[in-house]
């Protein structure tokens, strides 16, 4: 969570939007698939950009907002729709704990 001395942010980002409708929380069937990573995610500068970054509050809440992601191939196998998440606060990336 952020305190009064340092703030926490989380950032996401995912595929693009699938241009198809699908039910995100009960299946993956419908979604689109891109044929590679590079045509599934816009640049950050795209209004496709399908991210965020938002401050996490003092009780460690944060309310995230995604377009349902589209997916994609690597290799032989298509990957389910899926978010990337990370946690940064100050000059570090992200958190563990320990």
């Amino acid at each position: 969570p952020s305190t009064p001395g340092e703030d926490v942010h989380l950032q996401w980002w995912a595929p693009r939007k699938s241009p198809y409708d699908y039910d995100a929380l009960v299946s993956p069937n419908g979604c689109a698939i891109f044929w590679n990573l590079a045509d599934a995610y816009p640049s950050h500068g795209e209004p496709e950009f399908n991210g965020g970054n938002a401050r996490v509050d003092e009780s460690g809440r944060v309310t995230v907002r995604v377009r349902k992601p589209a997916s994609y191939r690597v290799g032989p196998w298509i990957l389910f729709p899926h978010i990337h998440l990370r946690l940064c606060s100050g000059e570090m990336f992200a958190h563990a704990n320990p």
